[in-house]
């Protein structure tokens, strides 16, 4: 059996809320639809990379979001 994983980065991704986040890299177990505006697909997996001046963005609010 031959599994695909796609790492995707820089797009936005539609969550089933309705809110659109751009992870810094979204990891997928199957290949997303293309889409004009945001993926629809939620992933799999998320990675945040902390950045300087973003520390609370990074570590605060994105876990709360993603680890629903």
């Amino acid at each position: 059996m031959t599994r695909t994983i796609r790492f995707v980065s820089d797009v936005y991704v539609s969550f089933p809320d309705g809110s659109l986040k751009r992870p810094d890299i979204a990891i997928f177990c199957r290949e997303p639809d293309e889409e004009d505006e945001a993926i629809k697909l939620v992933p799999e997996a998320v990675i945040e990379i902390v950045g300087k001046g973003y520390e609370a963005k990074d570590l605060e609010l994105a876990p709360r979001f993603y680890l629903f």
